[in-house]
């Protein structure tokens, strides 16, 4: 018998989620910057785990809700209070990494709006990109002492190479200028679109997945960057105003 869940049964606050033709779809929705904290990254990864579960499900797609996909971390001066809650914003962070980097099923992203910092990271981390034209993206946070939260260093060093050297050369970028995007989608019918090109593309190729996950597996130190990450003291605040300013 097929497992299957009743995925109208299920309630999240900070995504929305959904089954559609056999592809699960995943939208961040915590407000006008879809910004992350626990209970987002936390939500997000119950909603991926029962999307693999679901074997009514063939693909899933991430995006964001409204014009904005993910600013990254829902900055806040509790946010690092104390390096116990950051590094439990870490472990759940490096838990999706993780899923990612390993379930069978593809994983397609899908930029309705800008993408910073840890939304980029969970962009990056897909198998395939769809995209709006002249979306703005970047590692910002990087520029004030900002860690990832999804994936490590090491992480894209290993799958883009100096692609990723050149995704942190300056703080933002529009995604056209990397060569990471499967297909470029038209804004004002972007989510019709994507469930067309879905039903296209090749879901049984996964770059991330069987031989390429083990051969990752050296890069995905968590311990040690989690160690590395909670004694930095990021510039929150300057990094809010500079991101206020695409919102």
């Amino acid at each position: 018998m097929e497992e299957t869940h009743d995925n109208s049964q299920v309630e999240f606050s900070k995504v929305q989620f959904w089954a559609e033709n056999r592809v699960g779809i995943i939208a961040l929705n915590n407000g006008t910057d879809n910004g992350m904290n626990i209970e987002l990254l936390s939500e997000l990864l119950g909603a991926l785990s029962i999307a693999v579960n679901d074997r009514t499900i063939d693909a899933i797609v991430v995006t964001g809700t409204e014009t904005v996909f993910s600013t990254g971390l829902n900055i806040c001066e509790g946010c690092f209070k104390s390096a116990e809650k950051y590094r439990d914003i870490l472990n759940i962070g490096h838990s999706i990494a993780t899923t990612l980097l390993s379930i069978r099923k593809p994983v397609i992203s899908v930029l309705n709006g800008p993408a910073f910092d840890a939304g980029l990271e969970l962009i990056l981390l897909s198998d395939f990109i769809l995209s709006k034209d002249e979306v703005v993206v970047g590692f910002p946070g990087i520029w004030y002492d900002l860690p990832h939260l999804i994936g490590t260093p090491g992480i894209f060093s290993a799958i883009y190479g100096r692609g990723y050297l050149k995704m942190l050369s300056k703080k933002t970028f529009e995604i056209d200028e990397l060569d990471i995007v499967t297909r470029f989608l038209p804004a004002e019918t972007l989510m019709t679109s994507v469930m067309e090109t879905v039903a296209e593309l090749p879901l049984y190729y996964g770059k991330f997945k069987g031989e390429t996950f083990n051969n990752l597996r050296s890069s995905i130190d968590f311990e040690r960057y989690d160690n590395l990450a909670v004694s930095l003291s990021p510039k929150m605040n300057e990094l809010k105003r500079y991101i206020d300013g695409f919102l």
